[in-house]
């Protein structure tokens, strides 16, 4: 029997909403990019510096966490600035979502990085999985599959 016209229109809406939401998280790689991109654009400028002598990451925070709320703490712009660092010439496909782009930022060889990535999306690991082969290569220990 093939499906009802109100079947068809719920896989479709179910097919618009997937494709909005992996959009939505490719985007917010971008923005994490160019957030971190503009940040270290003007510490090197050196122009811009925040009243009383704050540094340029905390002002931007405040101002941004009072106008938007939360999302623009300290901490996440660093990790921003760090994420474009890391990757300066261009940003990052999109294959993999934020969280995981910031359990890597300890990893500063990039060759290391780049075969967690691919590790990442061979074996479908979750941010967890992958949380716990960072700490075991900073440790000094060889990487090893997550359930080992």
């Amino acid at each position: 029997m093939p499906p009802t016209p109100a079947l068809n229109r719920f896989h479709k809406l179910i097919d618009d909403i997937s494709r909005l939401y992996v959009k939505a998280r490719n985007m917010q790689v971008q923005f994490g990019w160019e957030t971190g991109r503009r940040l270290v654009e003007e510490e090197q400028n050196g122009a811009v510096r925040a009243v009383r002598g704050a540094g340029l990451i905390q002002r931007v925070s405040e101002v941004m966490t009072q106008k938007y709320g939360a999302g623009f703490s300290e901490s996440n712009l660093r990790k921003m600035r760090q994420f474009y660092l890391l990757n300066p010439k261009h940003s990052v496909p999109s294959v993999m979502d934020w969280t995981y782009h910031v359990e890597l930022l300890p990893i500063k060889d990039e060759k290391t990085r780049r075969r967690l990535e691919e590790r990442v999306l061979k074996e479908d690991l979750t941010s967890a999985e992958l949380r716990q082969l960072v700490r075991k290569i900073r440790k000094g220990s060889p990487p090893r599959s997550p359930s080992e």
